[in-house]
C-alpha cells in the first residue's frame, strides 16, 4: 500500500520543481533580470509551497576572534565564497602541495585532510587559515 504511493509522489515532486525551474528560465530569458529569479521551498506532504528572494551572498574574510576555531582567522584568498574551489593539477607529494600552496598563496600547511582522513597534521598556531575547498586532479 505505502509502495503504491511512492511513485506518484515522485513524480509529483520531480514535475513540481521542473515547472518552477522551467518558469525561472523563463523568466531569466525574457527579462535578463537577475533580481527576478526566486528561491521555492516544496513540501509535498502538508501542501506547503515557499517563495522567496534568496539570501545575500556570504564571504569569507579575516576574523578578529573565531568562535569555532577558537581564534583569529585569516581568509586566503581575500573575500571567497563557499562556492570557490582551488583547483590544483597533480600528482604531487605532499612535499610538492605544501611548497605549491606557500609560493601561490604565501600559506604555511599545518594540516591535510583527504576524505574525513588526516593526512599530515602539525602543531596549529594561534592564528588559522580558512580556504575554499581544493580539487586536486591527476593530469
Amino acid at each position: 500500500m505505502i509502495a503504491g504511493r511512492i511513485v506518484p509522489a515522485i513524480a509529483n515532486i520531480t514535475a513540481s520543481i521542473t515547472g518552477f525551474a522551467a518558469f525561472q528560465l523563463l523568466t531569466l530569458v525574457t527579462s535578463q533580470e537577475i533580481s527576478l529569479i526566486k528561491n521555492c521551498n516544496f513540501n509535498t506532504a502538508i501542501n506547503f509551497y515557499q517563495i522567496n528572494n534568496p539570501s545575500e551572498v556570504i564571504y569569507i574574510e579575516d576574523e578578529k576572534y573565531n568562535p569555532l576555531l577558537n581564534g583569529p582567522s585569516i581568509a586566503v584568498p581575500p573575500k571567497w565564497i563557499v562556492w570557490d574551489i582551488i583547483d590544483i593539477k597533480g600528482p604531487l607529494t605532499c612535499q610538492q602541495f605544501i611548497d605549491y600552496m606557500k609560493k601561490n598563496y604565501n600559506v604555511n600547511v599545518k594540516v591535510i585532510i583527504s576524505n574525513f582522513k588526516s593526512l599530515i597534521q602539525m602543531f596549529l598556531p594561534n592564528i588559522s587559515v580558512v580556504m575554499p575547498k581544493i580539487k586536486y586532479t591527476f593530469k
